[in-house]
């Protein structure tokens, strides 16, 4: 196994700015509160799902 170059190196954490809605479901409740009060004054963004068609039948008429 190689050694790292710099003893005690490591990359910074990041700032978590983006939600997406199933990742709020596992906050514990305290947590939860500070960040949708976060993304209602738009200092976090809530990723919402993209809706696909995808299996759903559309009715066509001809």
């Amino acid at each position: 196994m190689s050694e790292r170059k710099c003893p005690g190196a490591q990359i910074p954490a990041t700032k978590k700015d983006c939600w997406h809605s199933y990742g709020l479901q596992s906050l514990t409740p305290t947590r939860f509160v500070v960040v949708v009060n976060k993304i209602l004054s738009h200092r976090h963004t809530l990723i919402t799902p993209s809706r696909k068609n995808i299996g759903i039948v559309q009715n066509i008429s001809i």
